[in-house]
């Protein structure tokens, strides 16, 4: 598949069913209890990087592998990507492989909210982090150590994050698409993300432009 990309002058692109992790769908099920988003905020950070990640012919374009799931997700919720600020810094071994990674992507959307995301690893001395925060006009939305804590006028609680199964969900999907049971969106959403990526990778510091 990775020579036919080249062919034809196309990316391979591996995705995930990001859109059906949490705490991301219980968040967004339940932004009204926030007021209107103002800012969001992720981290991932991971002291492993072997196999296909630290192969740069196999996983390419950092934003791409790293922070598209994020990415996808907050362009479900916010929308059209106005803007982009960038940032990437990492290192090669002997081998020619990735030794370590750390990158940021900022993006200001049309609705004026802002995100941030920071994605690191291979990173010596550090753990296996997820860290996820939504700061809203009238309350935070904020996920650490697997908890999902809200606060706002009416204090400070835990939610009940929903349920999913990612593999029995995407196979589900998979089953209802063969059967023709759903539609299937055209590739314009994932087209929008993937350009993101690009545009972040190429150009850091850089101004997206929608093309």
């Amino acid at each position: 598949m990775i020579n036919i990309a080249k062919e034809k002058n196309l990316v391979y692109w591996v995705s995930l069913t990001q859109l059906l992790e949490n705490p991301y769908i219980t968040m967004k099920k339940n932004l009204n209890l926030i007021g209107n988003v103002l800012f969001a905020f992720y981290s991932w950070t991971s002291p492993n990087l072997k196999g296909w990640y630290s192969q740069l012919e196999l996983c390419g374009n950092i934003y791409a592998w790293q922070h598209y799931h994020f990415i996808s997700q907050l362009i479900e919720i916010f929308g059209k990507v106005e803007s982009i600020s960038s940032y990437k810094f990492f290192e090669i071994d002997e081998n020619g492989r990735y030794k370590f990674t750390y990158s940021t992507i900022t993006m200001k959307f049309e609705n004026k909210t802002i995100s941030h995301i920071e994605f690191s690893m291979g990173i010596p001395q550090t753990y296996r982090d997820y860290f996820v925060r939504f700061l809203g006009s009238e309350g935070l939305f904020f996920f650490h150590n697997g908890k999902l804590i809200l606060k706002n006028k009416d204090g400070e609680r835990e939610i009940e994050m929903e349920k999913t199964n990612l593999s029995e969900d995407t196979k589900d999907f998979l089953k209802a698409i063969i059967k023709k049971e759903t539609n299937v969106e055209k590739a314009i959403k994932a087209k929008e993300i993937l350009n993101v990526c690009i545009i972040a990778e190429r150009e850091s510091y850089g101004t997206y432009k929608s093309c």
